[in-house]
């Protein structure tokens, strides 16, 4: 089969998929079986996947049979079954192949970037920064906030200017995202600074000291500027408690409620912890299998600034949802062209 042929079967796969997300029940209907053709595609094409590993291709198929015995106990059907599969296997694997944001061609990319900052500046002219607004326009804050900590440090893995690094902070402080805030201040010292990174003794120190800095700035900040991050103490003790209770098969998507009434978040649905989502939602069995493919997809990456760069976002899911719809698309957009040919 020629190459402009698969391209083409390339294409009409990833549109399914990011379409199905924008369906109700037949949308993921369409998912479920996208998932399994484009797998028995790739392997009646006799194509080399993007990770090139059996042992990752056999955890995929795995994920999805116990995805589907979970939806037949549950009696449930999820995109949040097929999101770790769509984000870390089939997104990366298609856009290698379509070359959907080329290294060379990120025009796209900087238009969302600026068009952030952009909508960033009014809004601090208007009420100036609020670092604990729920909403940046018609994204939710914490959601914007990743999609442009995910860009930014894209575009700075291919720049390395430091205009531009300080140019993504301010645009990040203007959306409100503590969090972005942390990570990408580090991310970008290690790639502007490789010789920080050198000596492993010297890492094992500097990360020590920087964990330190952190709980010492947190704790001089207002109870105002930090309240959120008690919130989220509060949430992952109730959702740690319902995840041991049914340990092995979890609680079902979708079920978890914030059920006090403290900080007026009575019923609150989101654990602001993506792992905890997982556990809660899947059980230890299906959860880790989740998490086995992140850690898949992580192990690939040969060179320390995209490492770094996963790294930011993976730390960034301990405190969010991370990988959910708006973010994890992009996750899964730009990881595909983290790799170099020589490492596949």
């Amino acid at each position: 089969m020629n190459k402009y042929l698969s391209n083409r079967y390339d294409i009409l796969f990833i549109t399914i998929i990011l379409a199905a997300f924008l369906i109700n029940y037949i949308g993921k209907a369409i998912l479920l079986f996208s998932t399994f053709i484009y797998l028995f595609f790739l392997l009646y094409k006799k194509e080399r996947l993007l990770f090139g590993n059996r042992s990752f291709t056999l955890l995929v198929f795995i994920q999805l049979i116990l995805s589907i015995i979970h939806i037949i106990i549950f009696q449930e059907l999820s995109v949040d079954y097929f999101t770790p599969i769509v984000y870390f296997f089939f997104l990366p694997d298609l856009t290698s192949r379509i070359k959907i944001q080329d290294n060379k061609n990120s025009s796209l990319l900087y238009l969302i970037f600026y068009f952030f900052i952009f909508l960033g500046l009014i809004r601090v002219l208007k009420i100036g920064f609020d670092f604990n607004q729920l909403n940046f326009y018609f994204f939710n804050k914490n959601t914007a906030s990743m999609i442009f900590e995910l860009i930014a440090g894209f575009l700075l893995l291919k720049n390395k200017k430091k205009s531009f690094a300080l140019l993504s902070l301010l645009g990040l402080m203007a959306i409100g995202g503590k969090t972005s805030i942390i990570l990408f201040f580090f991310f970008s010292i290690i790639v502007l600074y490789p010789r920080i990174t050198e000596n492993r003794t010297k890492n094992i120190v500097g990360a020590i000291i920087i964990i330190g800095i952190v709980f010492g700035v947190f704790s001089m900040f207002p109870y105002e500027l930090i309240k959120t991050l008690f919130y989220r103490f509060n949430i992952w003790d109730q959702a740690l408690d319902e995840i041991y209770k049914n340990l092995l098969v979890g609680n079902g998507v979708n079920s978890f409620r914030y059920n006090t009434n403290e900080f007026g978040l009575f019923g609150k649905e989101a654990i602001h912890n993506y792992y905890l989502q997982q556990f809660h939602s899947f059980g230890l069995i299906l959860g880790l299998s989740n998490l086995l493919l992140v850690l898949f997809s992580f192990k690939q990456i040969r060179t320390r600034d995209k490492k770094m760069f996963l790294i930011m976002f993976i730390l960034h899911a301990f405190v969010d949802v991370g990988w959910v719809y708006g973010p994890g698309i992009i996750y899964g957009l730009l990881i595909g062209n983290l790799y170099d040919k020589n490492e596949i």
